[in-house]
């Protein structure tokens, strides 16, 4: 469904959305936002899906007993077959992946997606499901599943950036281009692409069957194997170099930041030189923080946040975390009666890589000394012959 929208109006931005959401812009310009948002359907329905997003911090980890799954359609068939065969395989833009990490409750948290981007440490995903076209909002494009007769429903106004770690199977692939589309209009204030067959008007059960989406997704965003704060994939994150990522100090104070439960705008004011943006990315553990900027708002908790810094390289995280190994490391843990998420996640900040972690490697010599560690893992858990 195409919108009737006037092309010769201008639209609000996103991130002067998200000021206004914080309650950080000027009396005048909010009431100038307040009065377009009355007349603008489109931006309404931007604002309608930022408003009704998950908050960061221990607000988004109440209410654990509604956070096994969304309820809506059941999978067709052809995709069930598809998750039954255990495909992975090199990562790209439009393909369809089941994922699956931990969930707030303790339990496992899986859901279909499809890639939009692929960035150098994550991977930025939106909801698909079988939903119809009249059961989704206006920001939900109808789009076909490669070599079927499926349209499945693909959720841009849910889209979140995931680590490698939490894709699972791939179950097939989808046109990207209306998604890029879709992405770029909702990131310059603009009207969707016609000709794309979109949803409806929000409502309270919409709103509320989108905001499942945004927890379901909320809880695989936080599911890294170690801890990230580079931004990667995020287009405010600042530059943390080639040589890893500091984590330590940014991972202390964001922690003691949900538990006092701050929000952007109050990040925002107390470091002077973050935009919303950027704010909600910290809390969100897209961005780390940089010492002045820990110093003040380690001040404003009572935290003293000096110390020793480990730093971890991603590329090794990258490499463990990459889906082709997933299957082959779970089974060593369930040969071991270990979790697998969690020898996942010694093994990306192991010991075994330290001594490699000294050089600058190529890629395949990086790829080489994991698959070899993994090789050895394999022949102790007597999964292989040596």
């Amino acid at each position: 469904m195409a919108l009737e929208t006037d092309p010769h109006v201008s639209h609000l931005r996103e991130t002067e959305l998200a000021d206004y959401i914080d309650g950080v812009l000027a009396d005048d310009r909010a009431k100038d936002v307040r009065l377009h948002l009355e007349t603008c359907t489109l931006c309404s329905e931007l604002h309608a899906g930022a408003a009704t997003d998950v908050p960061s911090g221990a607000t988004r980890r109440t209410g654990a007993a509604a956070l096994s799954s969304v309820t809506g359609p059941a999978l067709p068939q052809v995709l069930r077959e598809a998750l039954d065969a255990g495909l992975a395989g090199s990562v790209g833009a439009g393909q369809l992946w089941r994922l699956r990490g931990p969930a707030y409750d303790g339990g496992e948290v899986t859901a279909l997606a499809a890639i939009a981007r692929v960035y150098e440490n994550s991977v930025l995903v939106l909801p698909v499901t079988p939903d119809p076209q009249e059961a989704t909002d206006l920001w939900t494009v109808q789009l076909p599943v490669s070599d079927t007769k499926l349209e499945m429903a693909c959720w841009t106004s849910v889209a979140t950036p995931v680590g490698f770690e939490v894709l699972d199977v791939l179950v097939g692939w989808t046109t990207v281009a209306p998604i890029t589309d879709l992405l770029r209009a909702q990131r310059n204030g603009q009207a969707p692409p016609d000709g794309l067959r979109l949803g409806r008007q929000i409502d309270e059960e919409l709103a509320a069957y989108r905001a499942d989406l945004h927890v379901e997704f909320a809880q695989l965003q936080d599911a890294r194997l170690v801890p990230d704060d580079s931004g990667a994939g995020d287009d405010d994150a600042g530059d943390t170099g080639a040589g890893g990522v500091d984590t330590s100090r940014t991972v202390e104070v964001v922690e003691a930041m949900l538990a006092a439960e701050w929000t952007p705008a109050r990040l925002k004011a107390t470091t002077g030189d973050l935009t919303a943006g950027e704010a909600r990315a910290v809390l969100d553990r897209r961005q780390q923080l940089t010492d002045e900027q820990l110093d003040r708002v380690g001040d404003a908790l009572g935290l003293a946040v000096s110390g020793a810094r480990p730093v971890v390289d991603w590329r090794w995280v990258r490499v463990v975390a990459d889906p082709v190994r997933r299957q082959r490391f779970e089974a060593v843990a369930t040969a071991r009666s270990e979790d697998p998420w969690t020898l996942r996640s010694v093994e990306a900040a192991s010991p075994h890589l330290q001594a490699a972690r000294k050089n600058e490697g190529s890629w395949h010599d990086i790829v080489q000394l994991v698959e070899n560690r993994l090789h050895d893992l394999e022949v102790a858990a007597s999964l292989r012959e040596s």
